[in-house]
């Protein structure tokens, strides 16, 4: 690709997500309307997949540092969603599980957000939709790639 075409489309790219990504974003914490902020949402959503994990392990899963993730566990354990238990292998290292409520807000969010990407994706055809989520995890995989290395 000649670099006219190559710098074109990285400037449409950068327009567009930069629009997209903020209103979505904004968007989806209007939706959540749960005492969770969308950094919060997906620290659940982490637990609830991984299970119970030490707090370095679920700030690399949630891409912040580790002083982050102490300051966003300690929210979620004031609300009862999230708590400290000791590990069964290792009684020094402090896991982070999800709580009963966790798991309840978490699902009322994950139906709040259903409704809220499914009010876009009726726009779409079927086979526009599978496309566009071939492509992001594509970009997911490319990235998790260049992490590694």
């Amino acid at each position: 690709m000649d670099k006219n075409k190559l710098d074109s489309l990285i400037e449409r790219y950068e327009e567009v997500y930069m629009i997209a990504s903020k209103k979505i974003n904004t968007m989806m914490e209007n939706q959540l309307e749960i005492e969770l902020t969308k950094d919060q949402f997906t620290t659940l959503r982490f637990l609830k997949l991984f299970g119970p994990c030490p707090a370095s392990e679920l700030a690399d899963l949630c891409d912040v540092n580790r002083s982050a993730i102490t300051a966003m566990v300690d929210r979620l354990v004031t609300k009862g969603y999230a708590e400290r238990i000791a590990s069964n292998k290792d009684r020094r290292v402090i896991l982070i599980k999800i709580t009963e409520q966790g798991e309840i807000v978490l699902q009322k969010g994950q139906e709040r957000v259903h409704q809220f990407i499914g009010s876009f994706l009726h726009h779409f055809e079927e086979k526009e939709i599978e496309e566009f989520i071939r492509m992001y995890e594509k970009i997911a995989k490319v990235l998790n790639h260049k992490e590694r290395n």
